[in-house]
């Protein structure tokens, strides 16, 4: 999981300061650049997390709907 944590941390900073970026003084120019790169950070964390990230061994045919919410479960 070490191997997604910086595509996460990454995209998350960059939202947020695409976010409050107009609020604190930013050039125009750059929050539009950063609105044009945005796409590209979600697309890049998405592929990053899907290729790196842990499988689980729990199947949602088995009543695993979420892996780490046993409430949810079906009951067998």
């Amino acid at each position: 999981m070490k191997n997604v944590k910086f595509p996460i941390i990454f995209a998350t900073i960059y939202l947020f300061v695409y976010s409050i970026g107009p609020f604190v003084g930013v050039p125009e120019k750059l929050v539009i650049t950063m609105f044009l790169f945005l796409p590209i950070v979600t697309v890049w964390m998405v592929i990053r997390i899907l290729k790196d990230g842990e499988d689980t061994q729990l199947e949602f045919d088995e009543g695993h709907l979420y892996e780490d919410m046993p409430q949810f479960e079906k009951p067998h």
